[in-house]
């Protein structure tokens, strides 16, 4: 609970292990218009995008040609230092 109030970007957050987590983020700007494959999420930054959310829908399994929205939640799992670089690019 301390980690969803003290990360401002961050609109849910669930700890699965001491090292390693799930966040629900807003998408970072600078990724906007952009697909998943040009991103490069995963190499970039050492996690995984499980999915989308926007407004009350999910969309699980996100493909590589997915082109980045405004307004979007995304659901990224990971590394929690990783995670929290993440957030700071929002």
């Amino acid at each position: 609970v301390a980690m969803r109030f003290s990360a401002r970007n961050a609109f849910e957050y669930f700890e699965l292990t001491p090292k390693y987590a799930v966040f629900e983020i807003e998408t970072p700007a600078a990724w906007v218009g952009k697909t998943a494959a040009e991103v490069d999420v995963r190499r970039r930054y050492n996690v995984n995008i499980l999915g989308t959310k926007r407004e009350d829908e999910i969309e699980p399994l996100l493909n590589p040609e997915y082109r980045f929205l405004a307004d979007t939640h995304l659901i990224v799992a990971g590394d929690k230092d990783a995670g929290l670089r993440l957030m700071d690019q929002v």
